[in-house]
């Protein structure tokens, strides 16, 4: 990537690393708004709060399921073809 290239090789994966975070953070606010768009406007313009909890509900879930899977994969041991 030419981001990686502007900084020194120790700083690549973190350069990386930060790019990646940024776009998935854009990722994930505009999937909450499509979702709260789903819902109709309220009578004074603003958004359903109902939107806002199936858009919320939606990043805590997933974000959950990840948490479940990262503690749950790290109790099992895993063998590589590392043999000895």
């Amino acid at each position: 990537m030419v981001l990686s290239q502007s900084f020194l090789k120790y700083f690549s994966g973190r350069t990386n690393t930060g790019l990646n975070l940024f776009f998935a953070v854009f990722a994930a606010q505009w999937m909450i708004d499509l979702i709260i768009n789903l819902w109709p406007q309220t009578a004074l313009g603003g958004y359903s709060a109902i939107g806002y909890k199936a858009g919320f509900g939606l990043v805590i879930t997933l974000q959950l399921a990840a948490a479940a899977w990262y503690f749950l994969s790290a109790g099992r041991k895993t063998n590589h073809g590392n043999h000895i």
